[in-house]
C-alpha cells in the first residue's frame, strides 16, 4: 500500500469528522508522522501495516454495538474504514471483515457452513453471543423457513446442540440500517427484521411456555430501568446486571420457552409491540412509560410481583394489589375460598370472613387477622399434604384462590416474600433461597419442586435431572452433600411437572434391585470386615501389607468361593446391584471386577483401592441391615458409617418373613417391652408410651427408639427392614459380656431371638377384637370378675375409638390386656390364654370383626341400662344394683344390628340429646373423650368410668 493512499484515508476522517475518528485520527498522525517526509509513491513497511491494523482493533473496540458498528451499516462515517480495508485484504490475504473486525473468528458458519470472504457485505452477517463468532443473516434466514417459524442459532459449525438466540445477538439484527428490502412470496419486507416480526413472531407463542422464573427478572429489569440517573452511574449499573440476568436466563431456556416469551404481545396506546421489541427497547433505555404500565399489569396477575416505583401506583390502586390490597379486596378473596375448604375449616373461613367485613373496607388487613390466616392457611395444608389439593401437585382449580391470596399478602409486604411458606407452614426460612442457582424459590413453579421428607425444604428438580445427566445419579441437590432422594420424596415426584416425572421414568427409573438373601449381605459384611481398614480409606494405602494385604487378599479370596457356590440366580441379582454413594453409582460386579480384576485376582492389574471399593459394599449392605461391622470401621470418619445409615434404602431381604407377620412380631416386642419387669443395674431408664410407662434396660430403651416411628407415624414402609434391625440389636446385645445382666431379661432377648415371644402356643398379645369377643361373655359367668373386666372392656372400645394410628391403639390396648392379666388367678389368666391361642388359631380376622360388631352393639346396650355413673379422679371400684352376685345382668334381650362399632356409638351419643344427663349420652362422651398423654397434666386417671 503506497503512502499517499493512508493520507487519502486521514483526509477522508478528517472531513467527516466523527468524533470517535478524531481522537484516532490524532493518534494515527503521531504514530505515521515518519510518512510525512517519505515519498507519496513509497510503499508502507510491515511494522507500519501491523500499527494500522491495530487501529482497526481499537476502533471496533470504540463502535462494537453502537451506531458504527459496521454490520449496522457500512456507510457514512465508516465508509473509509471499509474500503481501506477491503484494499487492505488484497495485499494481505484475508478477509476485509477480518480487518474490521480482528476478533471475529475464521471458521465455518454454523448456518451455511460458509467462511468468510470479501464478497460479503458487512449488513449480511451478525455477531454472535460471544461477540467472535458470526453468522449469516441469510442462514438465519433459512432456519426460519425450514423450522415452522422457529428462531434459533449454534455456537458451532457442528451443529450439535442449538440454542435461543439472544437478546444481543437480535438487538445486533435489529440495529442494521440502510437498503435492507427484499420480496418473498409476493411480500415487501423492509428488511429483515420487518420480516421477523411480521411472519415469525406470531407463531412463537403457538409453542413453549411462560416461564415462572423469568417474571421476577423482568421485574427488576423494569424497577431498575425506572430508576435510572444519568447523573449516578451506579443506577446504569444495576440496570445492567438486572437486564444481563434476564438474558441469561433467555439463553439458558428451551427455544421454544424463549421464543414463547419473545412472542407475548402488550398493547398500550392503540398499539401493539412484541415483548422482543420491548426488551430491546429497554436496552437502548428508550421505551415510553405506557408500555412499562403495560408490562406491570401483566406481571401483577401473580400478586406478588409488584414494581415499586411510584409511577406505577395508578395500576396497582386500580386493582387493589401492592401498597393498595385492603380489607375489601382480601373479603373477595375469602369468599372465594369456600367453595374449596375442607369442612372442618369452614367455620373458621366463615369467622374470618366475618371479622374482615367488621373491618374498614379502605384499610390494610391488621396482623391480627394476617396471623389468623396463617393459622388457617397451616390447618389447610395438613388436610391437602400428600393427596389430590397438595399445592405441589394441583396449582390452579380450587387451589387457584388459596395461591393467589398468598401472593396478594407477599406483594403486600403482608407476609414474607417467600409466600411458599405461607402455603406450606414447614418450611424453614433458611431454605428461601434455591441452594444451586441462588435464586428465591419462588422463582420456580411449585410443580418444578417435591417437598422434602422432613418438610423443611423444597427440592428443585431441575437440578436433579442436572445432576443426572452429568454423573448417572439423580440427586437431591437442594441439600449439601446431595443425597438420593428418600422413597417418600420419589413417590413425591409421580405428582411434579410431567417433563420431570417423565425423565425420571425414562431415564432414572429402572427395575428395583432384586432382593437379596440375609445370607449374601452377611457374606458382604464379612467381606469388608476383612479388607478395609482405616488407613486405607484415609490414603488409599495399606500400612502393614503382611497382615493387612494378606487378610484382604483372604477375604476376597474366601467371598469368591462363597459367590461360586450361590445360585445363579443370586449371583446376578447381587452382580446388578446398583449402590447409589453420595454423587456416584456402580453395579457391585463392576466395582468387585475393578478391584478383584478379571484375571482372579491379580492385585498388579487392579485399578480401584479395596477401601474406596469396600466403603461401596458397606453401603450395600447398610441399605439392608444397621448391623455392627467392628470399631475399627464404626468408628472411621473416612468410612462414616452415620452417613451411611442415614441414607440407608432400607431394603427387604429375599428371605424376610412377610410384611404382616414382622409388624405383629414388632408390636408383640413393644408390648412385651412395655409390661416386662425388667432388673438392671444403675440408674433407671424409663420409658413412656401414650398413658402407659415401664422401666427397660439399655437394650430395651435402644429397641424402642428405633421403632418409635412406627408407634408415633404408622411408618411401615421398611416394616421387614425393621424387624430385623431389632434382631441385629438383641443379637448384638446377647454376644457381649453379660456380667451385668439379670438371667431373666437374657431370657427375654433370647425370647426374640428364637421367636418364642411370637409362637402361636405361647404369645400373649392378639387382636382387640378378638380380646373383646372372647371376654365379653364372661360378664355372665361367675368365676369373672365383674370391676376388672368391665373396666379393660371399656378400655378396648375406648382406645379403638381414639384419634390414633392402628399400631398405637393396638399396643395399648394390648398393654392393658396384660395388667389385667396380672391382676387374676393363675388359673384364670391360663384359661383365658388358652380360649385366646384357640380362637387366634381358628378364627378369620374377617370373622373376628363381624362378631366384634355385634357384640359390642350388645355391650352398649347393656351397659345403657347401668343407673348412676359419673367419672372420678381417684381408682376405680364398682358397685352397682346391675351387678349381683358378681354377675352383671343386662335387660337386652333385643336383636343388635351388627353395624359398625363406631357407628353404634354415634347413635349412642345422638339419641338422647335432649337430655345430657343420661348414662347412654355421658357413656358416649366417655369413650370419645381423648385418652391424654402421661406427660400431659390432665393425665389424672380419667379413663375409666366409676360406679356409685
Amino acid at each position: 500500500m503506497l503512502v499517499s493512499r493512508l493520507h487519502q484515508f486521514f483526509e477522508d476522517l478528517r472531513s467527516i469528522a466523527e468524533p470517535c475518528d478524531i481522537k484516532l485520527l490524532t493518534s494515527m498522525q503521531e504514530d505515521f508522522a515518519i510518512l510525512n517526509a517519505s515519498s507519496e509513491t513509497e510503499q508502507i513497511k510491515d511494522a507500519q501495516i501491523n500499527c494500522l491494523l491495530d487501529y482497526f482493533n481499537k476502533r471496533w473496540q470504540e463502535v462494537v454495538d453502537k451506531d458504527l458498528n459496521y454490520t449496522f451499516d457500512p456507510r457514512g462515517a465508516n465508509l473509509p474504514w471499509v474500503e481501506l480495508a477491503r484494499e487492505l485484504s488484497t495485499e494481505l490475504n484475508i478477509p476485509y471483515l477480518k480487518i474490521l473486525i480482528p476478533v471475529l473468528i475464521d471458521h465455518v458458519e454454523p448456518d451455511l457452513l460458509t467462511r468468510l470472504s470479501n464478497e460479503l457485505d458487512p449488513r449480511t452477517i451478525f455477531i454472535g453471543d460471544d461477540d467472535k463468532s458470526w453468522h449469516r443473516v441469510l442462514g438465519l434466514f433459512n432456519t426460519i423457513q425450514k423450522d415452522a417459524h422457529s428462531l434459533y442459532s449454534y455456537d458451532t459449525y457442528n451443529k450439535l446442540r442449538p440454542r435461543p438466540m439472544t437478546l444481543k445477538e437480535l438487538l445486533r439484527l435489529r440495529s442494521r440500517k440502510g437498503e435492507l428490502s427484499f420480496d418473498w412470496k409476493d411480500q415487501i419486507y423492509q428488511s429483515f427484521w420487518d420480516y421477523l416480526i411480521r411472519e415469525a413472531a406470531p407463531e412463537w407463542k403457538k409453542k413453549g411456555k411462560i416461564l415462572q422464573a423469568l417474571k421476577p427478572l423482568l421485574l427488576a429489569v423494569l424497577e431498575t430501568y425506572l430508576l435510572l440517573d444519568a447523573e449516578h452511574a451506579e443506577t446504569t449499573l444495576r440496570f445492567n446486571e438486572a437486564y444481563g440476568q434476564l438474558s441469561l436466563q433467555l439463553k439458558l431456556a428451551s427455544i421454544e420457552d424463549a421464543n414463547h416469551f419473545y412472542g407475548l404481545k402488550f398493547t398500550a396506546e392503540n398499539k401493539e409491540k412484541y415483548l422482543l421489541d420491548i426488551l430491546l427497547d429497554l436496552s437502548e433505555k428508550k421505551l415510553d412509560l405506557c408500555w412499562i404500565i403495560a408490562m406491570s399489569q401483566w406481571l401483577c396477575e401473580d400478586g406478588s410481583l409488584i414494581v415499586k416505583n411510584i409511577a406505577l401506583d395508578s395500576v396497582y390502586r386500580t386493582r387493589k394489589l401492592g401498597p393498595y390490597f385492603d380489607n375489601a379486596a382480601l373479603q373477595k378473596i375469602l369468599n372465594q375460598l369456600q367453595t374449596s375448604c375442607p369442612a372442618e375449616l369452614l367455620p373458621t373461613l366463615n369467622q374470618l370472613i366475618s371479622e374482615t367485613s367488621e373491618s374498614l373496607p379502605d384499610a390494610r388487613p391488621s396482623e391480627e387477622l394476617v396471623q389468623k390466616l396463617r393459622d388457617l392457611y397451616a390447618e389447610r395444608f395438613k388436610a391437602v399434604v400428600d393427596k389430590e389439593h397438595d399445592y405441589l401437585r394441583l396449582q390452579n382449580g380450587v387451589n387457584q384462590p388459596w395461591i393467589a391470596l398468598a401472593q396478594n399478602l407477599a406483594g403486600a409486604a403482608l407476609i414474607e416474600s417467600n409466600y411458599y411458606r405461607f402455603l406450606i407452614p414447614s418450611l424453614a426460612p433458611e431454605n428461601d433461597i434455591e441452594l444451586i442457582s441462588g435464586d428465591p424459590v419462588t422463582h420456580y413453579p411449585l410443580s418444578h419442586y417435591i417437598l422434602s421428607e422432613n418438610g423443611r425444604y423444597l427440592i428443585y428438580l431441575s437440578n436433579c435431572v442436572n445432576q443426572h445427566t452429568a454423573r448417572r445419579t439423580f440427586l437431591n441437590c437442594s441439600i449439601e452433600p446431595p443425597l438420593p432422594l428418600t422413597p417418600k420424596e420419589t413417590q413425591r415426584l409421580n405428582f411434579a411437572a410431567s417433563e420431570y416425572m417423565n425423565y425420571f421414568n425414562k431415564e432414572v427409573r429402572k427395575d428395583p434391585n432384586p432382593p437379596l438373601l440375609k445370607s449374601t449381605v452377611d457374606a458382604v459384611r464379612e467381606l469388608v470386615k476383612g479388607s478395609v481398614y482405616n488407613n486405607g480409606l484415609l490414603a488409599n494405602t495399606v500400612d502393614d501389607y503382611r497382615t493387612q494385604g494378606q487378610n484382604a487378599a483372604k477375604a476376597y479370596a474366601t467371598f469368591r468361593e462363597f459367590f461360586k457356590q450361590l445360585p445363579k440366580d443370586e449371583q446376578q441379582n447381587l452382580n446388578s446391584q446398583r449402590i447409589t454413594l453420595e454423587r456416584d453409582e456402580f453395579t457391585f460386579q463392576e466395582i468387585f471386577e475393578q478391584i478383584w480384576g478379571q484375571d482372579n485376582g491379580d492385585w498388579e492389574k487392579q485399578n480401584l483401592c479395596m477401601a474406596t471399593g469396600g466403603r461401596f459394599f458397606a453401603k450395600l449392605v447398610s441399605d439392608h441391615s444397621f448391623k455392627y461391622f467392628n470399631d475399627e470401621l464404626e468408628q472411621s470418619d473416612s468410612m462414616d458409617m452415620l452417613y451411611l445409615r442415614n441414607n440407608s434404602w432400607k431394603r427387604a431381604y429375599k428371605d424376610s418373613l412377610p410384611e404382616d407377620e414382622c409388624l405383629r412380631r414388632i408390636r408383640i416386642i413393644l408390648v412385651s417391652l412395655m409390661t416386662h419387669t425388667f432388673h438392671k443395674y444403675g440408674p433407671e431408664i424409663r420409658l413412656d408410651l401414650w398413658d402407659c410407662k415401664n422401666n427397660v434396660t439399655t437394650t430395651g430403651e435402644e429397641i424402642f427408639d428405633k421403632l418409635k416411628h412406627l408407634i408415633n407415624y404408622d411408618e411401615q414402609e421398611h416394616v421387614q427392614f425393621d424387624y430385623y434391625m431389632v434382631l441385629d440389636i438383641v443379637s448384638g446385645a446377647l454376644t457381649k459380656a453379660a456380667w451385668l445382666r439379670f438371667p431373666e431379661t437374657k431370657a427375654w432377648l433370647q425370647s426374640i431371638q428364637t421367636g418364642r415371644l411370637f409362637s402361636p402356643s405361647t404369645v400373649s398379645c392378639f387382636e382387640p377384637e378378638l380380646l373383646f369377643n372372647m371376654l365379653m361373655p364372661r360378664l355372665q359367668t361367675k368365676e369373672a370378675e365383674p370391676e376388672l373386666l368391665l373396666n379393660f372392656l371399656d378400655q378396648i372400645l375406648k382406645t379403638m375409638l381414639q384419634k390414633e394410628n392402628e399400631n398405637k391403639i393396638w399396643i395399648r390396648i394390648n398393654i392393658k390386656f396384660q395388667n389385667f392379666l396380672h391382676q387374676l388367678k393363675p388359673d384364670v389368666q391360663n384359661e383365658i390364654l388358652r380360649q385366646l391361642r384357640t380362637a387366634n388359631k381358628q378364627q378369620t380376622i374377617t370373622e373376628v370383626k363381624s362378631t366384634f360388631n355385634i357384640l359390642s352393639g350388645q355391650f352398649l346396650k347393656m351397659r345403657s341400662e347401668i343407673q348412676v355413673v359419673k367419672t372420678r379422679a381417684a381408682s376405680p371400684r364398682f358397685f352397682s344394683n346391675a351387678v349381683q352376685d358378681n354377675t352383671v345382668v343386662s335387660n337386652c334381650d333385643e336383636p343388635v344390628s351388627p353395624a359398625s362399632f363406631k357407628d353404634q356409638v354415634m347413635t349412642l351419643g345422638e339419641s338422647k340429646m335432649e337430655d345430657k344427663k343420661t348414662f347412654s349420652f355421658q357413656y358416649a362422651a366417655f369413650l370419645t373423650k381423648p385418652i391424654p398423654d402421661r406427660r400431659s397434666t390432665l393425665a389424672v386417671n380419667q379413663t375409666t368410668m366409676v360406679y356409685s
